[in-house]
């Protein structure tokens, strides 16, 4: 099991999920709120209007059921934060990052840097191993438009941070299969991100 060294640095990580309230919804609180002048990033500005927590069980149940949260295409939004400094945050958002961290989790266990796709649009998370105590961790727009624009860059202790992720990502993985018995996959891709977890932490300690 993964062991926790520093317990204090890795309270430190606060890592939430968030699933996409629908199109229509949004739009629908968007017009209560706003005028026509504004032009900032709604879902960032007013995250309250635009996602349901992966616990707020009631209102997750009533996505499934109107097929808004489907077991396949989870649109989502993680939220990471150490302490004052966001990793990840509101109005960066798309489908299965879960999926894309487990895998780019799981480059770095053959390479020393990991660049993938986050979701299907234009973001790309990549990860770097440092050093066997930090990794720099760093979310990019990767279109011809906005070339190389850093959204998110921090530098963070790498087994705490590894840590914390693995534990919610396993936490997501869980809920999701609550949510969807029918759904293999969900408890395949938990025991897989352990699983990584261990390599990563036995790999640095190694070193």
């Amino acid at each position: 099991k993964l062991m926790i060294n520093n317990l204090e640095e890795f309270s430190m990580y606060k890592i939430d999920t968030y699933f996409l309230m629908p199109r229509r919804v949004v739009d629908v609180l968007f017009h209560k709120k706003l005028n026509s002048n504004y032009s900032g990033n709604f879902h960032k500005d007013f995250p309250e209007c635009c996602y349901v927590h992966i616990s707020d069980a009631v209102k997750v149940k009533e996505l499934i059921k109107t097929k808004d949260l489907e077991p396949r295409n989870v649109e989502c939004c993680i939220v990471i934060k150490n302490s004052d400094e966001t990793l990840l945050g509101f109005g960066t958002d798309g489908l299965d990052f879960w999926n894309d961290i487990l895998y780019s989790l799981q480059n770095l266990l053959t390479n020393s840097v990991s660049d993938r796709i986050l979701g299907i649009d234009y973001l790309s998370l990549r990860i770097e191993i440092k050093d066997n105590k930090t990794l720099e961790w760093k979310i990019y727009n990767e279109s011809e438009d906005l070339p190389n624009q850093i959204y998110y860059s921090a530098t963070v202790d790498s087994i705490s941070f590894i840590q914390a992720i693995v534990t919610a990502g396993k936490d997501y993985y869980e809920t999701m299969h609550t949510y969807f018995p029918e759904e293999l996959h969900f408890k395949e891709k938990k025991e897989m991100l352990q699983e990584i977890g261990e390599q990563l932490q036995e790999l640095w300690k190694a070193k």
